[in-house]
């Protein structure tokens, strides 16, 4: 929306300021504020492995992409571990592979979709770099070219104090200052964030939606490494007291 024109084109007034939230595991009517890096920043892409397909029996005639697919899922890992600062921030995942559908068939093609995710621009598009070049050595090692599709481009919320010190003032005020949490930076992403590029000051906090008694006996016990998170299957907020803290907030 922002690159097609949203302020301009399409005279929507640019904000003032804008206000982003979102829930997270952790304890009802508790809320994370704070300046600094709040989430990475991330690209994603949709890559085509081109093979030739065949009979297995018959294996010198074919180029197996499932293999391909394979070296590359393997060697994207070594980005993280051989090319980039170790106490810089970088996560690569092949969340998707697919190819073929029958046991005794070589496919034509296989697909890996990637996620690149790190809180500095640079480390970003190194990454981007080196994962281009590798899936086309890998590729051409085989005498085939890969496809390399961008999906998406979304960069770091990086909260300033423009906006964040007097809503973390209000929100101490309005909540109490046991509520307020420090919020530290996670590897998720949010395109919020494209909305701010036109230089509008914003800030992003999160909230907790977890029952408080669960929570309490989870602390309690020393296991709240085992709560749901966001996305997991079994994720399920507190509906009424996450619903009330979104809103109040």
């Amino acid at each position: 929306m922002v690159s097609g024109g949203l302020y301009s084109k399409h005279q929507v007034p640019k904000p003032d300021v804008l206000l982003g939230q979102h829930l997270v595991n952790a304890r009802a009517a508790s809320f994370q504020l704070g300046t600094g890096c709040a989430l990475a920043g991330k690209r994603t892409f949709r890559i085509i492995i081109h093979g030739r397909g065949g009979h297995v029996s018959d294996p010198q005639f074919c180029v197996d992409p499932v293999v391909i697919a394979c070296f590359n899922v393997v060697r994207l890992q070594t980005i993280v571990t051989l090319e980039v600062d170790p106490n810089k921030t970088l996560v690569i995942t092949c969340g998707s592979v697919k190819a073929g559908d029958a046991p005794n068939v070589i496919p034509e093609k296989a697909e890996i979709l990637v996620d690149i995710r790190s809180y500095t621009p640079d480390v970003l598009d190194h990454a981007v770099e080196a994962v281009k070049r590798m899936v086309s050595a890998e590729c051409t090692a085989s005498g085939k070219e890969p496809e390399i599709f961008e999906m998406e481009h979304v960069p770091p919320v990086v909260n300033g104090e423009e906006a964040m010190k007097p809503l973390k003032e209000q929100f101490q005020r309005g909540f109490g200052s046991d509520a307020v949490q420090k919020l530290a930076p996670n590897m998720a992403s949010d395109d919020f964030s494209i909305l701010a590029s036109e230089g509008v000051p914003f800030a992003y906090w999160t909230f907790g939606s977890t029952d408080p008694d669960v929570w309490d006996q989870h602390e309690k016990d020393g296991t709240l490494d085992q709560l749901p998170v966001n996305h997991a299957p079994d994720f399920a907020p507190a509906i009424e007291a996450t619903l009330r803290a979104a809103v109040d907030s």
